[in-house]
């Protein structure tokens, strides 16, 4: 008797340091896109935006606009962005449709859908809009949300403007061991 319960006993063992063992692998063999709740971050920062090339087409209120963005959003970090426009202008107001890549200190890239409009007959004008995350790459790979952007578009081809709002990432298992 005391020989089949021993048995039994480490047979029991044996049986749950195997499913232990397999519960484990399982979880690490999960692709956290799939298996994780979203991770909201809420983010904050600004940016310094210089326009790099401005083309004004024949019909005289459409312009192309290329701009170079550098800034700083927490939860994100320092970042670089650069930025491709349509602007189509009336006399009191621009509006500014485009898309832009953010690029982060480690390199992972926010992909940005953006719409934003200025407002005013002269400078400087109010500039609010918001870029809307559209994916990305490494930590951003399938991100979503919105960053909205306000400042004030001076006559100098550079200006400062305020960021913020959500990223939706796929999120991360254990709290992020996972990741």
């Amino acid at each position: 008797m005391m020989n089949s319960l021993l048995v039994r006993f480490r047979f029991l063992a044996a049986l749950r340091s195997g499913a232990v063992f397999a519960l484990t692998i399982a979880l690490l063999g999960m692709t956290p896109q799939a298996n994780a709740a979203p991770l909201i971050t809420l983010t904050q920062g600004s940016a310094v935006t210089t326009i790099t090339s401005a083309i004004f087409h024949p019909d005289g209120i459409t312009i192309s606009i290329e701009s170079e963005q550098a800034g700083y959003l927490s939860h994100v970090g320092a970042f670089t962005a650069h930025f491709s426009y349509l602007a189509v202008g009336t006399p009191v107001a621009i509006a500014i449709v485009g898309n832009g890549t953010l690029t982060t200190g480690n390199g992972d890239k926010i992909f940005l859908a953006a719409s934003i409009v200025e407002l005013g007959a002269d400078y400087p004008r109010t500039l609010d809009g918001t870029l809307t995350i559209t994916g990305g790459t490494g930590r951003y790979k399938g991100a979503t949300g919105a960053l909205v952007v306000h400042g004030i578009d001076e006559e100098s081809l550079t200006d400062t403007i305020t960021i913020s709002g959500t990223i939706v990432t796929a999120g991360s298992l254990l709290g992020g061991l996972l990741r």
